[in-house]
């Protein structure tokens, strides 16, 4: 038999034997199926003679053994005709009477699915039905296995014919032969790393990975050792993505790893172990890709570059086991489309390692790198920075190179306490936790012993360091070749650092032109070679290379020999990426006309080069007139339409390095494809502007005119809401293809299923609804069940497709508050008011098991992803782990917070690979268990109020909560980090649910609004703008000269902002109580800042001098005998006040830190007290909706206000004196006189709880804010209202300051999400007490980028959005009408589109 035969006929027999495998797996499967139904189908099987069960296990384990025989024989070479006979006859007559044992006991099968009642029979055909079909299936497969018996049969036969002995003994000398070309790789690749020796590999410290972005130091890992459980025979995955920023040591690593793998592989050759370690291919992917071709098979293409023919690839493909380390996916320009399976990764016995820059990934990227259909063959690294003691390590190892090759001794010995400095500039230690950084920052303070570094400034230096350097050793050099000497002269006296620096740049620019990052030049008439056979594009590009590396140009060869290029053979690349892109990005700020058509900035779109737009952002940010250039670029394009892309880059670079275009006039500006996410255009005028394509998420565009604009292809980075009119949210849940399905319950009693996704009504469900409680989908996202539970304790279970018939199942439990499927849908639980935990077959409901629980009632209900484990939580502070097969509890898991009353569980959830259990309730925390010993991982805090609900992305990497505090946050489960907060929900009773692909996650509550978002990924910067609070803010106040603004929170501390400048306010400070207790109160004082924290019943002063020359101070002023619930602070700053839950308040002396007395009079908790502006009077408000004047002098109560019928929220004084302001939970707030004692009006307009009021400095309007979102201002002359503006936020703190530089006035907000906010106060002209017209402006937000703000802004007109973006806009708040015409597409719903 020839050898192409016998390759063929290997093939043949692998394949028919895998199909054998698939077969008796399908069997395997179906057996599984009904071994997990019996417990319940037939609860006592024991004794049951004919197990059908066993005979299919016995016939898989009979065929397994021969296939594992049958390879073994192939492999070790025995396959003479004698044993291959023995073996097929052996199993011919092993698995015959199997085969027949199985048909025989076909009745025995059904007997078992017909055990149940005739009462079950009767209500459930379907699943009859359902079991023969199962039935049918397997006896399907048993015929087509003795199918496969024939051709068994067959193939011994064929065997008898043959010896092939003989010709497969030489197959292991042809695995040799491949020797000389498997050397020819390994030199190459170990030559070109020695290139990099001296500036990367001598330096080498081990690298650490990470799990997920952001995890914490103390989980890092050795990431060799990592990649070595990667790279073993028993690991499942295919693809190991590392992912690390610029500069981290990507390809370092790759050229570690590729080294030590092949000195394993050599030592196993030289050995003669059995066991071959794979083959390393090092790939650099820039140099093979092609950008203008999808389907390349660049492993394919990398051999033929070493001039492997085909028939010896394809040998290859068959008989070697590689590893392939692909270095730079981030660096290849077409990156569309599956890279795993368009490359031709799968036909390969390979592993494969790929690493990349996660910025250059996009959302969704994992798809790419795994074979379609198997995201479990993926596994995903992060490289992390250098750790403390790696950067400790690193500095030694360059203090002993250093010493080591300086034999001139020119300079003296280095230690590394010479390095000591550095190491503790805390302000360095981010920058120098990149290798690459650190490298830089050695070598300058090697030089010139500074330690005050930025980025950009450090390239600078560091380019500059390297050039002179160069000068210098040029200028050292006593025998300059003749060719030579007179080119170096000529640069010298033309300033050469200054010549050299342009000849990098332009070589940068260049080779960014090119789309790479090296080039090669060899002068073919040098060697006597014809270019007749180049194509004229590759005549073109050697013109090019040949400016920069040819040889005939003294003075650039004396160029290129001092610039920081490495060379390997006749290939030139910088030491680099990041050096080519500062480079580059240099030169496009070099330019005399930015704006310029033939300029670099117009030249190359950098939107979404993050390695070059990042320079000059850092560039920006330090230069007041490059920002003013960038924004003469996007004014010019106002009039010149070709400088559009230029302006494009500019305005997404300003948005970036955070200038604010606050009542800018942008009025036809063309920005094209432009970022401007989380930019700042508060009354923005942008109308006519060429937004098309421009990326819009979390923009600030409150009151900004667009009318006209076109915003074709734009980008808003969520989707409107779906309202359920007239109906309540029951649950919703997400499909297998990201189809977002809500269940919602009306008063005509009647459930309806509805496609938010493509806002339609699925199905309606009558008969037997009323008083609906809770409902479910399956998990799995099986389209035929739904479920849901009445309140009188009974369950219904539809079938979607069998809308009228729903089963009826009784529990007869008084409330149920929790129903769930189980993982396969083959289970529903259900717990409620009762102690009790109910459990049935969704095949026989009339087969039910319950069990006791210790909550006295049960609230929430989960399932672990393998079905086996219940977690339950209740009304107690603990969660029950029980077996699903007897109830039996297998753990108990305690909250061991301080004990509360309702400090209950409301939420339990398992991550989907089950190894995390997760729990939430209304202590405000969520919890995080491991599930093997019931431990408690990490608690997460910052939400402040109770958590409702809680959910897992199906990847298991991040958990949600929603809380009644109107927001969702996101942490990260590995890195324990915050990721992101969802803001301005209005969450009661609320669902959470996360899409299938994790990109998704979708929120609702019972008012029927269910909202849709991105889900962010891990990335630092995404979880606050600006350093906001975590926390509701509580309270404010301004500094004497209004230069500061100090902002307090609940159990966080107080942020100092300065507001001088008035155009960019800035964190000046963090002032930290040092017993981290709740703020109640704060203010100024001409020298410092008071603050008044209290633990429980215990009230503390903390002073924090503004000057910083004397110490801060801590005092405790005394203790309550409850709860203490308020404070405030006298103007002067001489007296405190604290109030409590008995109704009682206690006023201190700051001075002598005693107290002064107590004020009784509340029959309640008090929840608000204010001091007059001259610190006389004192006002409290409470829970018993009465507002109480008080006499401090006196120490006596002199009037009590009656008027509100609820809850007193908060009061204020006028700035006189002479009226009060009091808002309250009965929707009103009300005027009083403090000389009358009486009620001047009361301002009725609020749709929900009234929380803060604040006079304005003049004494003519009063300012409040509700729960409804909304700020309302109201004339105390004529009492009217004059503005109503929405917050899209509860507004949770109040104050108002007078005139500054910057406006008429100033209103500092808080809000329940912890952002602050600052509005501008511009008075009309004519403004006074009897018209005091004024509107505002809103000035800065810490929150700014953290949501989608378009209230009041202008879209009359407007082209280009397709309906999607339309019902956005307009839900959110936009006015007007957009054009209907040319761009009005109908969205695109699939992923691929997204991206």
């Amino acid at each position: 038999m020839v050898v192409g035969n016998k390759f063929r006929f290997m093939e043949k027999l692998q394949a028919t034997m895998s199909t054998m495998v698939e077969k008796i797996a399908s069997c395997e499967f179906y057996a599984g199926i009904y071994q997990q139904r019996r417990p319940i189908l037939v609860p006592n099987t024991q004794g049951v003679d004919n197990d059908p069960d066993t005979d299919l296990r016995n016939l898989y384990t009979a065929v397994q053994a021969f296939l594992d025989k049958a390879m073994d024989y192939i492999e070790r070479g025995k396959t003479g005709t004698g044993k291959f006979t023995n073996l097929f006859q052996s199993f011919s007559v092993t698995m015959e009477p199997l085969i027949e044992n199985i048909r025989d006991k076909e009745e025995v099968l059904k007997k078992y699915a017909w055990m149940a009642t005739i009462e079950t029979i009767k209500a459930l055909p379907g699943s009859i039905q359902k079991l023969d079909s199962d039935m049918g299936q397997i006896q399907e497969n048993l015929l087509k296995l003795d199918e496969i018996r024939t051709v068994w049969g067959k193939m011994v036969e064929r065997f008898s014919a043959m010896d092939l002995a003989q010709e497969l003994r030489p197959q292991p000398r042809e695995i040799i032969s491949f020797d000389s070309e498997l050397q020819m790789l390994k030199s190459k690749d170990l030559s070109e790393f020695e290139a990099l020796k001296i500036f990367q590999t001598d330096l080498y410290v081990t690298a650490r990975g990470m799990s997920t972005p952001q995890a914490p130091e103390s989980s890092y890992f050795n990431l060799a050792d990592r990649l070595r459980e990667f790279l073993s025979p028993n690991s499942p995955q295919k693809v190991c993505l590392i992912q690390g920023a610029a500069g981290l040591g990507k390809s370092t690593f790759n050229h570690f790893l590729a080294t030590r793998l092949w000195e394993e592989y050599d030592q196993a050759i030289a050995a003669s172990e059995d066991a071959i370690p794979p083959i390393p291919i090092f790939v650099t992917l820039a140099r093979l890709h092609d950008p203008n071709c999808h389907n390349q098979d660049l492993i394919s293409k990398l051999f033929k570059r070493h001039n492997w023919p085909e028939e010896r690839i394809w040998k290859a493909k068959q008989h070697l086991q590689f590893v392939f380390i692909l270095d730079g996916y981030d660096e290849i320009e077409n990156q569309q489309g599956n890279f795993y399976d368009t490359n031709g990764l799968k036909d390969w016995q390979a592993k494969t390692v790929i690493t990349s820059r996660p910025e250059y990934l996009g959302r969704g990227y994992q798809w790419k790198f795994y074979p379609q259909g198997q995201p479990k063959l993926l596994q995903e690294y992060w490289l992390a920075p250098f750790s403390i003691n790696d950067i400790h390590e690193y500095i030694r190892k360059y203090v002993e190179m250093v010493n080591t090759t300086d034999t001139s001794g020119s300079e003296a010995a280095r230690s590394i306490d010479d390095y000591k400095e550095l190491m503790e500039n805390k302000g360095v230690r981010a920058l120098i936790s990149n290798p690459f950084l650190l490298k830089m920052v050695m070598t300058l303070q090697r030089t010139d012993g500074s330690t005050d570094f930025k980025r950009v400034k450090l390239y600078q230096r560091f380019l500059d360091h390297w050039l002179n350097g160069a000068h210098k050793r040029l200028s050292a050099v006593i025998q300059v070749p003749s060719n030579k000497r007179e080119a170096l002269g000529s640069l010298c006296d033309q300033d050469f650092v200054g010549q050299a620096r342009e000849f990098c740049l332009s070589f940068a620019v260049e080779l960014y032109r090119h789309k790479t990052l090296e080039a090669s030049y060899t002068s073919r008439s040098q060697y006597g070679l014809s270019t007749r056979r180049l194509t004229p594009e590759a005549k073109a590009g050697q013109e090019t290379w040949k400016k920069f590396l040819g040889i005939d140009d003294s003075s650039q060869e004396l160029l290129r020999r001092s610039s920081p290029l490495i060379r390997v053979g006749q290939t030139y690349r910088f030491l680099h990426k990041s050096l080519r892109d500062f480079a580059v990005a240099q030169s496009m700020l070099q330019d005399q006309a930015l704006s310029a058509p033939d300029s670099l900035l117009n030249e190359f779109h950098v939107v979404e080069d993050h390695g070059i737009i990042d320079f000059i952002v850092e560039e920006a940010q330090q230069n007041e007139e490059l920002q003013a250039q960038l924004l003469a670029c996007v004014e010019d394009s106002k009039q010149n339409p070709e400088i559009a892309k230029a302006a494009a880059n500019a305005i997404t670079v300003l948005v970036r390095a955070g200038k604010r275009f606050h009542e800018h006039d942008l009025r036809g500006i063309r920005i094209p494809r432009a970022d401007i996410r989380s930019g700042w255009f508060e009354r923005a005028q942008l109308q006519g502007a060429d937004l098309s394509g421009v990326r819009l998420d979390r923009i600030w565009l409150r009151g900004a005119n667009l009318t006209g604009a076109d915003i074709d292809g734009g980008e808003f980075g969520e989707k409107p809401y779906f309202t359920l009119e007239g109906s309540r949210l029951l649950t919703c849940f997400y499909t297998s293809d990201s189809e977002l399905l809500v269940a919602s319950y009306n008063c005509d009693n009647v459930v309806q299923v509805w496609s938010a996704t493509n806002r339609k009504l699925l199905h309606t469900f009558r008969g037997h609804i009323y008083d609906v409680t809770c409902a479910a989908f399956p998990p799995n996202g099986d389209p035929d069940l739904f479920a849901l539970a009445r309140i009188d304790g009974t369950i219904l279970l539809w079938s979607r497709q069998h809308q009228e018939a729903p089963f009826v199942h009784n529990l007869y439990m008084d409330r149920v508050h929790s129903i769930t499927f189980s993982p396969g849908a083959n289970f529903l639980a259900a717990g409620g008011e009762d102690n009790v935990v109910y459990l049935w077959s969704i095949a026989t409901p009339y087969h039910t098991r319950c069990f006791s629980c210790s909550n006295t009632r049960v609230y929430t209900i989960a399932f672990s992803p393998d079905g086996r484990t219940l977690a339950l939580a209740g009304n107690r502070d603990l969660v029950e782990l029980r077996s699903t097969w007897n109830g039996e509890v297998l753990k108990i898991l305690r909250n061991k917070t301080t004990p509360r009353a309702g400090n209950r569980f409301a939420s339990v959830a398992f991550a989907p690979n089950g190894k995390i259990l997760a729990s939430a309730g209304w202590d405000r925390s969520l919890k995080l268990w491991l599930v093997s010993d019931g431990q408690l991982i990490y608690s997460f805090t910052g939400h402040a109020g109770g958590i409702q609900t809680i959910a897992f992305t199906p990847d298991s990497k991040m958990i949600a909560a929603a809380a009644n505090d109107s927001t969702v946050r996101i942490w990260s489960v590995a890195s324990l980090e915050l990721v992101h907060i969802i803001e301005q929900i209005s969450l009661r009773n609320s669902n959470l649910t996360f899409s299938r692909d994790s990109e998704l996650i979708a929120t609702g509550d019972t008012d029927g609004v269910i909202r849709q978002r991105l889900v962010p990924r891990e990335m630092s910067g995404s979880v606050r703008v600006r350093n906001g609070h975590t926390n509701a803010v509580n309270d404010f106040a301004f500094s004497y000269d209004k230069k500061l603004l100090v902002s307090a929170s609940h159990y966080e501390a107080a942020h100092l902002w300065s507001i001088d400048p008035p155009h960019m306010p800035n964190l000046v400070n963090v002032l930290v109580s040092p017993r981290k207790s709740s703020i109640l109160a704060i203010a100024f004082s001409p020298d410092s800042v008071f603050l008044v924290t209290h633990d429980i019943n215990k009230v503390h002063l903390y002073r924090s001098f503004q000057d910083k020359t004397s110490s801060s101070q801590d005092s405790m002023l005394g203790s309550h005998n409850s709860f203490v619930r308020a404070a405030a602070i006298t103007t002067d700053g001489s007296i405190v006040a604290s109030a409590d839950d008995d109704g009682e308040i206690h006023l201190w002396s700051i001075q002598s830190g005693t107290k002064i007395h107590t004020l009784q009079g509340h029959t309640d908790t008090i929840y608000v007290i204010d001091f007059s502006p001259d610190g006389q009077l004192l006002v409290s408000g409470n829970s018993d909706s009465t507002v109480r004047l008080w006499s401090v002098p006196r120490c006596e109560l002199l009037h009590t206000f009656k008027g509100h019928t609820n809850w007193v929220r908060h009061v204020a004084f006028s700035p006189d004196g002479e009226a009060i302001a009091s808002a309250s939970d009965d929707k009103t707030v009300r005027l009083w006189s403090v000389p009358d004692h009486k009620c001047l009006h009361i301002f009725q307009g609020h749709t929900n709880y009234v929380t803060r009021v604040s006079f304005s400095p003049d004494g003519f309007l009063l300012a409040s804010g509700s729960r409804d979102k909304t700020m309302r201002f109201w004339s105390l002359s004529s009492r009217a209202l004059l503005l109503n503006i929405d917050i899209q936020t509860e507004v949770t703190a109040l104050t108002w300051t007078g005139s500054t530089p910057a406006a008429d006035g100033l209103i500092a907000i808080g809000i329940q999400t912890g952002g602050v906010q600052l509005l501008q106060v511009i008075q009309k002209p004519g403004y006074s007490k009897e018209n005091p017209a004024m509107e505002l402006s809103w000035f800065w937000a810490t929150d700014n980028g953290a949501y989608l703000n378009v209230v009041g802004a202008r879209i009359a007109g407007v082209t280009g959005l397709n309906p999607t973006n339309i019902e956005l806009l307009k839900q959110r708040g936009a006015i007007g009408k957009p054009a209907m015409g040319r761009v009005q597409e109908v969205e695109e719903e699939t992923e691929w589109a997204r991206r």
